[in-house]
């Protein structure tokens, strides 16, 4: 279980990573898109040269 700081929710929430459509799996590497089980938004975490990014999921 990983915990981050949703700044939807405004506190820390349990997220958790969805299948990769990217092929992050395939390269061997982790795949950066994390979503917040409270809200729905997306997290970016670990992205090479990105800072932590929240998107309102549609």
């Amino acid at each position: 279980m990983e915990l981050y700081d949703c700044a939807v929710c405004a506190e820390e929430t349990v997220v958790e990573q969805p299948p990769c459509a990217d092929g992050h799996a395939e390269d061997g590497l982790d795949c950066p898109e994390w979503v917040c089980t409270g809200c729905g938004d997306a997290l970016l975490l670990g992205a090479p040269g990105a800072a932590t990014l929240w998107q309102q999921a549609a």
